[in-house]
């Protein structure tokens, strides 16, 4: 099945979105397979807090927020919800699935809060320096408030586990970070295949 069926299967994997744990403040998110933190900032933007979801659900990893500026941020997480190590592949049917799920309750949550979310588009996508394939998903949030943000999501496995980015901001906003954005997008696939920078 492909991605392009992602916004038909939305409604169906709704009702199949586990709850996420609590996050936990944490001084250290480790890189996975290794013991070095993520570093202190990627692509000019700024690591500003670390969450822990492993101590509280086991395989849900921790997370990074690094930020470019106020109103721009990115949410880095590195997890594994398979029982198994995740196949360094990201056309696996297990992932794809992952990644429906993750827009699905993307879209569920801003729905809950009054807003609509359209234009959704995934598609597979090269990013790093070494043109890994991704899966990304973008699309337009109207609030309740008439408020317009725009989202990006990429999905990408690395080290045995799920990497994830995920960032929303205000489209007037989007349109001018999307060149920082999908740098730190580079960047942090570089990463996930032990490129320090």
């Amino acid at each position: 099945m492909g991605l392009k069926r992602a916004g038909r299967a939305l409604a169906f994997i709704a009702a199949c979105v586990p709850l996420m744990a609590a996050a936990k403040p944490t001084e250290h998110c480790l890189i996975p397979g290794t013991d070095v933190d993520f570093p202190p900032s990627v692509a000019g933007f700024v690591r500003v807090s670390d969450d822990d979801y492993e101590s509280s659900s086991p395989g849900g990893g921790c997370s990074v927020r690094y930020q470019n500026s106020p109103a721009v941020w990115i949410d880095v997480y590195v997890y594994n919800p398979f029982k198994e190590r995740v196949t360094d592949a990201p056309r696996d049917e297990q992932l794809l699935q992952l990644f429906r799920m993750t827009a699905a309750a993307i879209s569920q949550g801003w729905a809950r809060n009054g807003a609509t979310v359209h234009d959704l588009h995934a598609a597979y996508e090269w990013r790093g320096g070494r043109r890994m394939e991704v899966m990304v998903a973008t699309a337009a949030i109207e609030t309740k408030d008439k408020n317009a943000l725009s989202t990006y999501l990429q999905v990408w496995p690395a080290a045995g586990v799920v990497w994830k980015m995920r960032m929303t901001v205000d489209t007037k906003e989007y349109d001018d970070a999307k060149p920082r954005i999908l740098a730190v997008a580079d960047a942090l696939v570089d990463l996930s295949q032990g490129e320090v920078k």
